[in-house]
């Protein structure tokens, strides 16, 4: 390879490309679509999506090039570019417009750095559980389609509460959705530490009905966003379930922890709403 850039073979073989236009044009749309063939949706599942608009959820954008669906693209189309209460919120209200928001979402369980997909966006999640439902699934992809109406309005504050970091946050038994909003703040060295280097990872440990636990790692500027955390789904499958209006196992409650939770202040006010 050295020896070919050396000798200009690869910068003639560019500018051989660039002159014959036509071929280089076909021949790249050919390799195109042979790499986009593992992104073709079963044709049942394409039945049902037709041609109404469709937004991707959490960022496989390339099954709209590979089954020419009519993409509806979130402000920030892929989620894991979310990382900021600011950017969750666009998301969320987008869904909340009803000539904006798209009549179906594709969903897959998908995360980055051993995340939860909806604890990472906590506020276009609660949007999504508030106007859709689920209306197909295949293997690992679930197909949710807009209500005519929402699940709920408003949220109601039910109490708040001073924790300390070392707490575990337990959670009043209810059947009604519990959501939670966790403003953490940074202390001094945290702040530090963001302006001139780096704050490591914070982390949600959350304790199931079962007895079992489950560990993400978190965003924690989007806590402040408000989670549904009761009834939170750990699975496709559980999204699934709860879209088509049944419970999931229960959370009992969660315990946030992790290296860089140090550098955030000793006591957190945790708002509980329903």
């Amino acid at each position: 390879f050295l020896l070919k850039g050396i000798s200009g073979i690869i910068t003639f073989n560019n500018m051989k490309a660039t002159l014959q236009y036509s071929q280089t044009k076909k021949f790249l749309e050919a390799v195109t679509r042979e790499a986009l063939q593992p992104q073709k949706l079963p044709e049942d599942l394409l039945e049902k999506i037709g041609t109404k608009s469709i937004g991707i959820f959490p960022w496989e954008v390339s099954y709209v090039a590979a089954n020419d669906l009519n993409y509806k693209p979130f402000p920030v189309f892929q989620t894991e570019n979310a990382y900021t209460s600011y950017l969750d919120f666009l998301n969320a209200k987008y869904l909340e417009n009803r000539i904006m928001a798209p009549e179906l979402i594709l969903m897959e369980w998908k995360a980055v750095d051993g995340r939860h997909p909806l604890i990472h966006a906590p506020a276009m999640w609660l949007s999504i559980y508030k106007w859709y439902d689920a209306y197909d699934r295949n293997n690992e992809i679930l197909l949710l389609k807009r209500r005519s109406t929402p699940r709920f309005n408003d949220l109601e504050l039910v109490n708040r509460r001073i924790y300390s970091k070392k707490e575990i946050i337990e959670l009043p038994v209810t059947d009604n959705p519990l959501i939670v909003k966790i403003p953490l703040k940074l202390n001094t060295l945290g702040k530090l530490s963001k302006i001139f280097f780096r704050v490591d990872e914070v982390r949600m440990k959350l304790f199931m009905e079962s007895g079992r636990t489950e560990d993400y790692r978190i965003v924690p500027d989007t806590l402040k966003d408000g989670l549904f955390i009761n009834f939170l789904p750990v699975s496709l499958s559980g999204v699934n379930t709860l879209l088509s209006s049944d419970k999931v196992e229960r959370i009992k409650g969660f315990k946030i922890h992790g290296k860089g939770f140090h550098l955030y202040n000793k006591e957190m006010t945790i708002e509980f709403y329903r």
